[in-house]
């Protein structure tokens, strides 16, 4: 009798465990793989505006430098660059279309 309840108890719980595992996987998969080419196209040419930062290194020789540039470009044409680092050679460069 107690093989059958230690059997039992061991069965339902492996159950358990595999439904659970099983649910946590399928709604992972459901947000995160679920995008299609054509959406992120969408997307990306819905963009108006954005932001980047970079990290630029120039190796010449010997001599190694390193900057940090951040840029901006909004639909109206609107576009602007500026050095960050180093601080002695900080610049912006504006553009306006």
């Amino acid at each position: 009798m107690k093989r059958i309840l230690i059997a039992s108890t061991v069965l339902i719980s492996v159950i358990l465990v595999i439904y659970i595992f099983n649910k946590k996987i399928y709604n992972t998969e459901k947000i995160g793989n679920t995008i299609v080419k054509t959406n992120i196209q969408a997307y990306v040419l819905s963009i108006t505006s954005y932001e980047a930062i970079a990290d630029i290194t120039i190796t010449n020789g010997k001599t190694t430098n390193k900057y940090k540039i951040k840029q901006n470009e909004n639909l109206n044409g609107g576009f602007e660059q500026v050095v960050i680092e180093p601080e002695t050679i900080k610049r912006d460069y504006n553009k306006i279309r």
